[in-house]
């Protein structure tokens, strides 16, 4: 996912890079020179390009952020797992962080490994 939002990012600023190029490319073919505007004229496309990068940046960056502090705590729930064992009806409890639940193991929040077969039972529920 990270890679995925620098990714982006690069795109974004090599673009922003590339617009930025052109147009200086372009002012100096045509020989012109670039004033800055007034206070009372209405902002230039390249300042409303920059908002608008800025906004865009921004706002990936807090998503971004958002999720993983919702993953990070999703991951962070505690568990309840039942094991029970299909010939004799015992049933043994564990408490286990959600994150650390696989298929067929899971590790404990004492730091225990434990390991299913296929014909156990489990049962995995919300710790009170």
């Amino acid at each position: 996912m990270l890679t995925k939002i620098l990714i982006t990012a690069l795109v974004i600023a090599t673009c922003f890079a590339y617009l930025r190029y052109q147009r200086g490319k372009n002012t100096a073919a045509d020989g012109q020179t670039t004033d800055s505007p007034s206070s009372g004229s209405k902002p230039t496309l390249s300042s409303q390009f920059h908002w608008l990068a800025g906004g865009l940046i921004l706002l990936t960056a807090t998503a971004a952020i958002g999720f993983f502090i919702y993953n990070w705590m999703d991951n962070h729930q505690v568990m309840t797992v039942n094991i029970i064992n299909p010939n004799s009806g015992d049933k043994v409890s564990y408490q286990v962080y959600k994150g650390d639940l696989q298929e067929h193991s899971f590790k404990t929040l004492k730091g225990q490994t434990i390991r299913i077969s296929s014909a156990e039972r489990i049962e995995v529920s919300e710790a009170p």
